[in-house]
């Protein structure tokens, strides 16, 4: 059975630059340029270790991601 993804695009009126943001984005671009070798697909044993983690998480999709909405 095929999979679809649907992307969506909105445009951002103002974008707010965040300090701890960048720092992380900075850190991971200087660890992707330090260990530029072949990306590792996730074995069987490491996808069941993350589907053990995250299956009681409770997700609202319709709630706010801002506090101020």
């Amino acid at each position: 059975m095929a999979q679809a993804i649907l992307v969506t695009e909105s445009k951002l009126t103002e974008i707010d630059e965040d300090p701890i943001v960048e720092s992380f984005l900075s850190f991971l671009a200087n660890d992707m340029q330090q260990r530029n070798d072949k990306p590792h697909l996730l074995t069987e044993n490491m996808c069941k270790s993350v589907e053990n983690l995250v299956e009681d998480v409770e997700i609202d999709l319709d709630a706010s991601l801002l506090e101020d909405e």
